[in-house]
Formats: C-alpha cells, structure tokens, sequence
C-alpha cells in the first residue's frame, strides 16, 4: 500500500512537471501583454510585439521598442528606429531564491534579452560610442502574482569628442527593478560605480553612487513615492583652481497625493566640502510642500509637451506659457516650508527656516508670478555668524550684478581699458607678423607668443620661455627685449582694468557693510553672541523684520 502511495506521488509529480510548463506558458503570454501595455502607457516608448512562438517548455518572442521623443532628430526619419529585443522565455514554475526584497520568489517565467539595433537606432547612439554590447546582462523574471523583474548590467562604456576634448568613461552601471503593472507600481535599485567626465583638463569623478525608487503611478498620471539619490564621493578638478572634492551628498524625497492635491518633501544633505585647505559641512535642506494642485502640473506638463512637438511658433512662447501656467499650481491653503538650512562651515554656521502660505479664505486665483507671490503671507528666520557674514559679503563684492549696484561704475574708462587690450594686442601680432615674413623670427614661435600674450601667461612663465629662446640660441638679445616689452605694452592695460575692478569690489564691500551697519542700528538686524538674527514676515501686505514694521 505504501509503495503504491508513493508510485501515485511520483506519478502526479512527474505529470505535474511536465503539464506545469504548458499552463505557464499560457499564464505568462497574457502576463506580457500587461508589460506591453506598461510601456506603452508612458508616452515617450511605443511598444509592439513582433512575434510571439509560444512551446511546451519555453517560448521564443521578438519585441520592438520605438523612441518616441520629439527632441530626438534621427539622421533618417523614414528609417526605423526601433531596438529590437529577442528573448528566450523559460516556463515555469521557476523558483529564484537569490532576489533581493523581491515580492515573489515563484514565477510563470525567465526571460533572457538579446537585443540589436536597427540602422536608424545605431546612427541615434553609435556617436555617443554605445554598441549592441554595451548591455552585457539583461534579465527578466515573471511572478505568479504579475510582478515583473528586470536585472541590467553594462559593460564599461567610453565616449570621446576630439572637438572639445571631452571624455566620459562609465564603470559598474547595474540595475534592478520590480515592477507591478496591474497596479502600475515599481521599485529599484541602481549603482554606478565610477563615473568620469572631462572636458579642456577640467574633470568630474563620481564613485559608487546609488539611487533607490519607489513609485506609484497616481490617477491623474504622475508617479509618486520616494527616491534615494546617493553620492558618496564626488571629484570635481580644475586645472586652475584645484579640487573640490564632496563626500556624503544624499539627495532624497517623496511626493503623496491625495484627491487633487500633492504633497511632498526633499532633502538634500552633505556630510563635508573640501576645498584646498577649506572644509565646510556637514550641510542639511529639508522643503516641504502642500496642497499643490495636480491638474495644473499634468496640464503644464501636457503643454510642454506639445510645444515640443510642433515647435515654438514665436521665441520664447514655451517660457511665456509656462510662466502663465505656473500659478495656477497654487491652491487656498497651499504652503512650501524651508523646514531646515543649516550650514558648518569654519568662519562658523549658518541656520534658516521659513514658509510662504497661501490663505485658506478670501483667496483669489492670480493671474502672473508676481500676483502670486503678492497674495501669500511669508515668515523667514536667519541666524549666520558675524565671520561667516563677513566672508559673504567678500565674495558677493567680487559678483559683477553686486558691484554694478553698489559702486558707482565709470563703464566708458572700463571699455576704454578693454579696447586698449585688444588695440596692443592686435598691434604686437602685426608686428611679429612682419618679423615672420622677413625671416628674423619662426612662425611658431611667433604664434606661441601670442598666444601667451592674449591669454596674459603670468610673467614667470612668459620671461622663462623666452630666456630659453635666447639661451638656445633661437633668437637674438635684441629680440628678447623687443618681446619683453610686447608683452609689458599688453600688461599694462590689464593691470589698470584689474585694479578699477579691485576698487569697484572694495566700494561695493563697503556699501554693502554699510547697508548691514544700518539694518542693526534700526533693529531690523540683532547682534547677539557673535551672530547676526532676523526675522522677516509678510502678512496681509505688511513687511516687518523682527518685528519693526518696514515701509
């Protein structure tokens, strides 16, 4: 009886292997059409389903992605600019225990991707040095529940542009996302674990970055949840300046609807900045925002859209409607809160907070930016210490829009100072033009030198190359002379421009610590413990700061 019992096991086990393959191969061609569904869904892909060879054990199917981007100019338009994708779909049922956070460990399916490039496709991303191969691993992994998993990893990727001396090189690029059509949810994670970009010696090098998603698509078509963007290590490098170099930059938010109304946050934070012998951090921004209208954002989203696709008919239509549509993403009772700033830095902190808020009553609908800035009530509290001010103050001085408002700027001496740069400078490549026809000095060598002159080359450097033209016997002493005051007659002019700029930034400074000097007499800035506070509000079109009424 027992042996009996367990042939009958053995034999529904068996069958049940054999059977299980054909029903999920049923339950998984329907699966994908939902999938299809889900990226046609979102506009800017047009999906279709080439062929579909459904068997026992697996299936064989050809998909075609269509970019349908109207800010893409395809060399050919007639061609096709499709991606297409073989996949190698394995029946079930498929247990996959190695998935990490994954929704369902059982599934109808495993699809492998091989994906080719149609002529027109290939034209769009061969320049930018991307290749069939890019894409080492692409695999898909289908639930009995609908969900739907997808695992990327891309080999290392380069690009260079001779013309601007430009190079990005990609490093460790992977991704893995769950993605639920029927209830039009996805999450993932994605790292990168080197990005490199140059261009003319200056380079940024981004190291081990992460972003973590989390999204719903809402009723009126806009995803929302929350999103992790994370930096440990940014390298920006600057031929002139020296490194930067940010550690710990976290970048992280959320959007929630309810009815017609968004609601959301964003934090930004930075645990230190470096600076040459400077370090600033850690740093925090936290904003909030509430009862913002959706059917104004999808209605402007809609809009940019469309003006992309048929093109301005007039300059600036795209910013001019954007800027009408912009206010009516203000609803009563509307606010965005500056709920943290706070700033580390060695000439001490910085800390603010603040909210603009719409009223709940009596609220009317405005018709331009500046109606809508007028009809809300604000309240803004600064505390920044006393250093940390007057380092501000310093390099806001040097700001060309600061010192055209605070210093009396005599523009015809400035513009006269610059022509005169441009008149020696015109005048000396003349001359070393004729020195070149007559044969006493090299044509490029004359080009070297005036090169160093236009670009003003520091005077070590320029006197050192020409000293070396004399000591090794490729010009004569009369000459060096001759090329020493070159570049002095092109100096000259530079440095009487350099120094008015100087002066108009001292003016400027000092204008500016008067302005403060006088915001502290009147009490509209305290001074307290090394610190400058104030507290700016405006309620029912009344503006006080700390509590001093302003007119």
């Amino acid at each position: 009886m027992m042996k009996r019992s367990i042939f009958v096991v053995a034999i529904l086990i068996v069958a049940g292997v054999i059977i299980s393959p054909y029903f999920c191969g049923l339950l998984m061609q329907k699966k994908y059409q939902e999938i299809i569904s889900l990226y046609a869904s979102q506009g800017y892909i047009q999906a279709r389903i080439v062929d579909y060879q459904r068997g026992w054990f697996s299936s064989d199917a050809t998909l075609s992605l269509k970019i349908n981007d109207p800010t893409l100019q395809l060399e050919n338009s007639k061609a096709s600019s499709d991606l297409i994708i073989e996949q190698h779909i394995q029946h079930g049922p498929i247990f996959l225990p190695y998935l990490a956070d994954a929704p369902s460990l059982f599934g109808v399916a495993f699809i492998e991707n091989h994906i080719h490039f149609s002529p027109a496709f290939a034209a769009l991303v061969l320049p930018l040095g991307i290749t069939e191969s890019t894409v080492r691993i692409d695999n898909n992994f289908i639930s009995f529940f609908g969900h739907f998993y997808e695992y990327f990893r891309l080999g290392n990727w380069q690009f260079s542009d001779p013309s601007s001396h430009g190079e990005i090189q990609l490093t460790g690029l992977e991704g893995i996302f769950w993605i639920s059509p029927q209830e039009m949810k996805f999450n993932g994670d994605v790292s990168v674990k080197e990005l490199f970009i140059s261009s003319e010696g200056d380079s940024i090098t981004v190291k081990n970055a992460t972003l973590q998603l989390d999204q719903m698509k809402e009723s009126h078509g806009l995803w929302m949840g929350s999103h992790n963007l994370n930096f440990p290590e940014v390298i920006y490098h600057d031929i002139e300046e020296g490194d930067v170099k940010i550690y710990g930059a976290n970048f992280s938010g959320s959007l929630h609807s309810f009815a017609d109304f968004l609601n959301g946050d964003k934090k930004i934070s930075i645990d230190k900045i470096e600076m040459g012998d400077q370090t600033i951090g850690p740093a925090q921004l936290q904003i909030n925002v509430e009862k913002i209208n959706i059917p104004a954002i999808v209605t402007m989203i809609n809009t940019y859209h469309d003006i992309m696709t048929t093109g301005e008919l007039y300059q600036s239509r795209l910013q001019n409607r954007m800027l009408e549509l912009l206010p009516k993403i203000i609803t009563p009772g509307a606010n965005i809160t500056l709920s943290k700033l706070k700033i580390v830095t060695p000439q001490g902190d910085l800390k603010a907070n603040g909210d603009i808020l719409w009223p709940e009553t009596k609220y009317f609908s405005p018709d331009s930016l500046r109606d809508l800035i007028a009809s809300s009530n604000k309240n803004f509290s600064l505390h920044v210490s006393i250093k940390l001010t007057n380092e501000i103050i310093k390099l806001a001085s040097g700001i060309p829009y600061v010192i055209q408002n605070f210093s009396q700027i005599n523009r015809q001496e400035l513009s006269d100072a610059r022509g005169q740069i441009k008149l020696v400078i015109k005048e000396n490549a003349a001359f070393l033009e004729t020195l070149v026809k007559n044969r006493v000095l090299p044509e490029d060598m004359a080009m070297e030198v005036i090169v160093m002159q236009k670009d003003l080359t520091p005077w070590d450097e320029y006197s050192a190359r020409v000293r070396y033209w004399l000591l090794t016997k490729q010009i004569t002493l009369p000459m060096t002379y001759l090329l020493y005051w070159q570049y002095a007659s092109a100096e000259r002019p530079y440095l009487f421009l350099e120094h008015k700029v100087d002066e108009y930034q001292e003016v400027a400074a000092q204008q500016m610590h008067s302005q403060l000097n006088d915001l502290i007499k009147n009490g509209y800035v305290v001074e307290d413990n090394g610190n400058y506070t104030v507290g700016l509000q405006w309620l029912n079109g009344t503006f006080s700061a700390n509590g001093h009424a302003k007119n």
